[in-house]
Formats: C-alpha cells, structure tokens, sequence
C-alpha cells in the first residue's frame, strides 16, 4: 500500500538549446551597449557644438560576448587620455565643461582663442578625464549582474531552469 502512496517520476530536460542562450545574451548586450552609450553621452551633454558620435557594436556569438561604444571624435580623445602639451590658448576667465573622471557636463565659461604653434614651457597639458575607466568600472558589476540573468532566462527557455 506505500508503494501506491508514492510515485516518483524523474524529470529529464528537453534538449540543450544554445540559441536561447544567445537571444539572452543579444538581448542583455544590447541593453548593456545602449546604458554605455549614455553614459559616454552624459560626458557631453552641454557642449554647443562639435559633439562627438558613437559606434555602437555588439558581437555574441559561441566565442565571445562583447559590447563596445566608441568615436573617432579627436577633441573628445585628447580630453579623455590627456595631453602633454596645450596648444590651444583659451580665453580669459575660461571654466572647463568636465572634470577629471566625473561622468558629467557643465555649463562652463568662455573657450578656444587661438592656437599656439610654440606653446608655452611647463606643464600645461590638459588633464585627462579618463572616462573611459570610470564608465568600464561603473558598468561591471551592471553586466555582471544583467549576464546572470540572461544565463537563468537561456537556461529556462532552454528547459534546464535553475534557482
């Protein structure tokens, strides 16, 4: 009579779908590149003009998932990575629009003069903003945390749920 009373059945997974995986995966990367792009984005909020586009490209595939956000825009890389030596002469009582490794815009104050083709000596170079460093440690633990969901959706739509 205890053998009617309990009946045990093993639950087998359906066959292994790596495509769920990857529309997870797609779909988090995507919604990970676009996040990125604002950032940057906010870096330059209230410059009037010159303002830098963005590439944006996502890859996933079975040997690499990755997102990048990038421009070829030249003032926006001399800002971010710094320079030596400042050739641009700026106009008196000149308020920069950024700051170093704050991801951010200001209104600022005055701006380019002329351009100097024998700068003066010393450290006049401009400071680095390092952008870049600040969105990538921003958005690690953001990916890190959107990835474990996609693995608990792929593995789901997969029919191999866990937890």
């Amino acid at each position: 009579m205890a053998r009617d009373f309990v009946k045990i059945k093993p639950l087998l997974p359906g066959a292994f779908r790596p495509d769920r995986f990857m529309e997870a995966f797609r779909k988090e990367s995507r919604a990970l590149a676009d996040r990125t792009k604002r950032e940057f984005q906010k870096t330059h909020r209230t410059w009037q003009e010159q303002n830098p586009t963005w590439r944006v490209e996502v890859r996933v595939d079975f040997t690499e998932i990755r997102w990048q956000v990038d421009t070829s825009h030249l003032i926006y890389y001399f800002l971010n990575n710094g320079t030596d030596v400042r050739y641009a002469a700026m106009t008196p009582g000149f308020q920069p629009k950024t700051k170093v490794r704050y991801i951010g815009s200001f209104p600022g104050q005055g701006g380019f003069s002329y351009l100097r083709f024998n700068p003066p000596p010393g450290p006049a170079g401009i400071d680095g903003r390092f952008w870049d460093e600040e969105i990538a440690k921003k958005m690690k633990p953001i990916a890190l945390e959107r990835y474990g969901k996609a693995m608990k959706s792929g593995a789901k739509g997969s029919g191999h749920s866990y937890g």
